[in-house]
């Protein structure tokens, strides 16, 4: 992989720092001879879904950087290696949950701002950008997707005890206003924004795709939420609602959605022990369980239906 990379951009790598090795890939840090910029390596481990998951942050990386949105510039791809990887520049800075747990009570305030602005700007992007006809399509079609995949991920990893919220969602979906779709993230929180030197915000680990802002916006507020940071999320809302200057319909439906859904995939790595060693899968169990528990209460909440797992 290194030498690939000194061969395609013509320099010498002089420094190499995993900067995080996780459950589903490494991010590794490139310094090179004579060449002051820096460079992040992004890989996925070998699951049946890194190649397709690589592949598809790198076309978003490259939609989005060519649609002047807040991303790191890509640089090079390689998906015929043993190890397929994306490379783009290194921003200088830090996550943003870590700078504004240090910062005064106004520049949460303002940290607090940008990322939700940084946020719903993602969401009033032209989708026709991606492709032309995807502006036929409506929150339904988006609804009867997610739910479709939903169904095939219960089936094929016999997960019967979430067949009840399915159920739900398909009996409730007749109240949903519909909406325009949006490019929409899908795993946007403060872990997975970068806050620069120049205190400007850029986003990273994009699982992104086309659907209803609703959905995204849910996921962002019941992920940090579930985390135990309620009065964040809530204060997000607020200020999304305003950047949006209307009523957001329906949001507790999304909730629940977008909950099932993380559960899922949780629920999936867990089972398969995908992307994770025995050592990592033991870590990341003691890590999820009491936010599982979380989700399960906060669907109970909204729907009445206790899941027992």
């Amino acid at each position: 992989m290194y030498k690939d990379i000194e061969n395609r951009l013509g320099v010498k790598i002089k420094n190499v720092k995993v900067l995080k090795s996780g459950w589903a890939g490494e991010i590794i840090s490139l310094e090179f001879k004579d060449n002051a910029q820096k460079y992040v390596i992004k890989t996925y481990n070998s699951s049946k879904n890194g190649l397709e998951n690589i592949k598809l942050e790198w076309t978003g990386l490259n939609l989005l950087y060519n649609a002047n949105y807040p991303v790191p510039k890509p640089i090079m791809s390689n998906f015929i290696n043993e190890k397929p990887y994306i490379v783009m520049e290194k921003i200088e800075g830090e996550n943003l949950w870590d700078c504004y747990q240090i910062v005064s009570k106004e520049d949460k305030e303002q940290l607090l701002e940008k990322f939700t602005k940084v946020f719903f700007e993602l969401h009033q992007l032209d989708i026709s950008m991606v492709d032309k006809e995807l502006i036929k399509n409506s929150t339904i079609s988006f609804i009867e997707k997610e739910i479709n995949e939903i169904k095939k991920l219960l089936e094929e990893n016999k997960l019967e005890y979430f067949t009840q919220i399915i159920d739900w969602l398909q009996k409730e979906k007749v109240n949903i206003i519909s909406k325009k779709l949006s490019i929409i993230h899908r795993d946007y929180h403060p872990w997975n924004v970068i806050v620069d030197n120049n205190e400007e915000l850029y986003v990273i680990d994009l699982l992104w795709g086309i659907g209803d802002y609703r959905f995204d916006l849910a996921w962002t507020y019941t992920l940090i939420e579930r985390s135990g940071f309620e009065n964040f999320s809530k204060n997000m809302f607020k200020k999304y609602k305003e950047l949006k200057n209307e009523n957001i319909n329906n949001f507790e439906y999304f909730k629940v959605f977008s909950t099932l859904r993380w559960l899922i995939n949780v629920m999936i790595s867990l089972k398969t022990g995908e992307n994770l060693n025995e050592t990592r899968n033991k870590e990341f169990e003691n890590f999820v369980s009491p936010l599982i528990q979380n989700g399960i209460k906060s669907i109970q909440k909204i729907t009445g239906i206790q899941i027992t797992i």
